[in-house]
């Protein structure tokens, strides 16, 4: 076997290795989660901005922060099959693409919502619903929740994934673990103190993944179903038109 397609076939075990980790596992605990790590990386990196006189400047500097750091990381893990047994490697280097992206999490989020609504228990679902949109919910009815869920879930799927996929097969794990420290860093674009420049910094990524989108679905939709149970014929579908 030549060396791409030696390098093609690892990447595509370690995807497949990611992806029943996410199916069998769901999320690691917090403490081992890579990207709860980023999170508290930003938490430290905002101590700083009394540093910067010009707080829109800080974006700037928060965004390279992340971007460099995460990618960082990538390449460490990445080198680990130069000096760690392949099997071991292959381990790390899927827990690792797993944490970029959270299929099992999603899906079982929409369908706990969906259930408690179907079951006839919305006060339950409109807890559940607290934790996977951003909106009020006290004022919500059943249908008014399904659709939150919908829409969140539609939403989702971008950032949870499509992006940190797409960018593992372009580029490999480093850009696929960058590519979620700029994301967990774009949220802070809503500071009205520095968020146009963390925006502005944010922009390669967002052009890209525009691209993308127009690349797989010009005039495609992406049906992602909500099944309340396996082998009930009740579906909440939504298409995602990019």
């Amino acid at each position: 076997m030549n060396m791409p397609d030696a390098i093609f076939t690892y990447s595509i075990e370690v995807l497949v290795l990611a992806i029943a980790m996410d199916i069998l596992f769901g999320e690691p605990p917090g403490i081992l989660h890579p990207v709860v790590w980023m999170g508290k990386g930003i938490r430290s990196l905002q101590g700083l901005a009394s540093n910067f006189k010009d707080k829109r400047f800080f974006g700037v500097f928060m965004v390279a922060a992340m971007t460099g750091t995460s990618f960082l990381a990538g390449l460490l893990v990445v080198s680990t099959q130069f000096i760690l047994p392949k099997t071991i490697t292959l381990l790390v280097m899927a827990y690792f693409l797993k944490s970029t992206f959270s299929f099992r999490m999603l899906l079982t989020s929409g369908n706990g919502i969906m259930a408690g609504l179907v079951s006839g228990h919305p006060d339950v679902a409109r807890d559940d619903l607290k934790a996977l949109v951003s909106r009020d919910t006290a004022g919500m009815d059943e249908t008014h929740m399904a659709s939150a869920v919908i829409e969140s879930v539609s939403e989702n799927f971008v950032d949870t994934i499509l992006s940190p996929l797409f960018f593992y097969l372009l580029l490999g794990l480093p850009d696929s673990i960058k590519n979620i420290g700029v994301e967990n860093t774009c949220w802070l674009s809503y500071l009205k103190e520095y968020g146009f420049f963390i925006l502005f910094a944010c922009l390669r990524d967002l052009l890209i993944l525009s691209q993308v989108k127009d690349f797989i679905s010009i005039q495609t939709e992406i049906k992602i179903c909500l099944p309340v149970e396996i082998f009930n014929p009740y579906q909440i579908c939504t298409y995602i038109e990019f």
